[in-house]
């Protein structure tokens, strides 16, 4: 082979590849473009950067608000539940000259109650006035029998609405004939002044 034909090969070898590789190289450009008109816009929308009432970093984006930095956030607080304390009051009795002792009774039965209204001393004795309510909570009755103690030597100094009789340390009342018919829900009242060596301050009774 003559050097004529050797430069002819060459030359039709390199035009060739020269043919070959645009071809190639257009075809890797149409695929891509391919691919792009496929794919979604990659390029981020206008961003605008702003503070919000909190002093928080935020962007928006489309009107829509993003926070994208927490700054000077307000400090979480607890509140401190209220502690409520239960008032304890301490209430002294008034003090007064007349003592009541209520003897309660349920449903059924008579119950009584006792004051001692008045109090004065004379002659080294004291004189107790002391009031009287029987209540019948039980059906109607004819009779009845009231008991207090008294101090030793005590006597009945004056009386009203009822039989007295001093037996030793123990007072006792009957009805006078007048009250003895106790209906029930009803109530009768009757009193006396008592003369003893000692004050009669809480008196209490009994019914019967």
């Amino acid at each position: 082979m003559n050097a004529d034909a050797v430069k002819n090969i060459t030359k039709f070898s390199f035009v060739a590849l020269l043919v070959t590789g645009g071809v190639i190289a257009a075809a890797v450009i149409g695929i891509n473009e391919l691919k792009s008109d496929n794919l979604p816009e990659t390029t981020p929308p206008a961003q605008t950067l702003a503070t919000d009432s909190n002093g928080n970093s935020v962007y928006v984006d489309d009107g829509n608000e993003y926070t994208i930095i927490e700054e000077n956030s307000p400090a979480d607080t607890e509140n401190p539940s209220a502690e409520t304390t239960a008032a304890q009051t301490s209430v002294s009795p008034s003090q007064t000259t007349a003592a009541t002792t209520a003897n309660a009774a349920p449903a059924g039965v008579m119950s009584i109650s006792a004051t001692a209204s008045n109090s004065w001393e004379n002659g080294g004795m004291i004189y107790t006035q002391v009031d009287f309510v029987i209540t019948n909570n039980a059906n109607s009755v004819s009779d009845w029998t009231v008991l207090m103690p008294i101090p030793a030597n005590s006597r009945i100094e004056q009386s009203w609405n009822g039989v007295y009789t001093v037996e030793g340390a123990n007072m006792r009342v009957r009805p006078d004939g007048t009250n003895a018919n106790i209906n029930s829900g009803s109530s009768v009242n009757f009193g006396c002044i008592i003369a003893s060596p000692e004050p009669i301050t809480n008196p209490s009774p009994s019914v019967n």
